[in-house]
């Protein structure tokens, strides 16, 4: 009863007063146009989600080894952030993943520098030739809206140089287009020690490590002044190609190719995508 007494008093207003109706509605027409016009509009909106993600790739070591190598001392520095909810870890064989669940009303942005200063504190602490720690927050900006899947007759794999200036860099300066990323196996040099031959010759391992580490170098150490001219002093260590490493010495007597193989061979395979039932 009082529903229908409600909508017979509204009808009653909207005829007496016709005018004032006819000004409300059109009030309400403009008032949508003008939302669909401010109101941003996004095919593919960007959505934040709270959390921060960091990793870190350590390849040869087990997973016992980088979760005390590193996934603790990540752990124990991450889980004092301010608005942090959670903190969650995954270790596995060559790396590890740390996912920090944040309040909804923390700045991802703060959040993101916090976690990168907490991760430099406890740097000294992770292994010396661990290369990176990522920190980085999900986006859906970041998720690939298009995929393209490349078939050849031949193995593209020893063409990473070419496919780069030839189809990723053009790709890149399209308008619109934030990165391109080329997934591919890239030959690298590998190094495999005789161990027969390291027990012959007394080197270890350990060994042929920080040579190899402290004889790659690229440093500038300063200027040299004159009283006309100005030189740049770089001292360069650096390996030009494979036969400097394996030309190597490890000692007086001993040389890399005395004690190891060094060849040119693509990475290890981690996946393989296919189409039709062809690698590609």
């Amino acid at each position: 009863m009082k529903q229908a007494k409600s909508i017979k008093n509204l009808t009653a207003l909207a005829l007496k007063r016709p005018v004032t109706c006819f000004m409300l509605m059109l009030s309400m027409i403009v008032a949508g146009l003008m939302s669909s016009k401010l109101i941003p509009l996004d095919s593919w909106p960007a959505v934040n989600a709270p959390a921060v993600f960091v990793r870190a790739s350590y390849p040869g070591s087990t997973p016992e080894e980088i979760e005390r190598l590193i996934t603790k001392p990540l752990e124990e520095a991450l889980a004092t952030m301010g608005g942090v909810n959670s903190v969650t870890s995954r270790t596995s064989s060559g790396w590890t993943s740390l996912t920090l669940q944040m309040k909804f009303s923390t700045d991802l942005n703060v959040a993101i520098l916090e976690a990168r200063e907490k991760v430099d504190l406890v740097r000294h602490l992770l292994p010396e030739d661990l290369q990176r720690v990522d920190v980085i927050k999900f986006s859906t900006q970041d998720m690939p809206v298009v995929e393209l899947t490349l078939l050849s007759e031949k193995s593209l794999n020893r063409d990473y140089e070419f496919l780069e200036n030839n189809l990723k860099m053009p790709l890149e300066r399209i308008q619109g287009v934030g990165r391109v990323e080329l997934y591919l196996r890239q030959p690298r040099i590998w190094v495999k020690l005789d161990p027969d031959k390291l027990a012959m010759h007394r080197v270890d391992i350990q060994q042929v490590t920080r040579v190899l580490q402290e004889a790659n170098f690229l440093k500038s150490v300063g200027e040299v002044h004159t009283d006309d001219y100005r030189y740049a002093v770089t001292p360069q260590g650096q390996y030009r190609d494979i036969e400097d490493i394996r030309a190597q010495r490890i000692n007086e007597r001993v040389k890399l190719s005395d004690i190891a193989n060094v060849h040119y061979a693509l990475s290890e395979r981690q996946w393989q995508r296919r189409v039709d039932g062809q690698p590609a």
